[in-house]
């Protein structure tokens, strides 16, 4: 009778391994999607985020890279909306080169 609970327990146990085997083949993050979105050197906005990855929280995202030790940058834009009336948004943009670094140095200077 012990050695059915014993057994019975190491299936359990191994069931339970396997599952957390399963479990570390964890999807891609939406700030770590961002991040590499940026670091192809591409600009990216709300509109874009959303449609491309998914994320309504741009700017949390954008904050919580740039404490991790990013250098974003926002150029900010402007758009008529649907309705005629004019829409400000940020355009997000890694500084990661050594030329857009100085570029960032140069414009911190003025």
């Amino acid at each position: 009778m012990k050695s059915e609970q014993a057994k019975e327990f190491n299936v359990f146990r191994e069931n339970k391994k396997k599952k957390k085997m399963r479990m570390k083949s964890k999807k891609p993050t939406q700030q770590s999607e961002v991040l590499k979105y940026l670091k192809s050197g591409k600009e990216l906005n709300q509109a874009q985020a959303y449609n491309l990855i998914g994320t309504q929280r741009l700017g949390a995202i954008i904050f919580k890279l740039r404490k991790l030790g990013y250098t974003i940058i926002g150029n900010e834009a402007t758009s008529l909306t649907r309705f005629g009336n004019s829409a400000t948004y940020h355009n997000y943009q890694l500084m990661d080169t050594p030329e857009q670094q100085s570029l960032l140095e140069t414009i911190n200077r003025i």
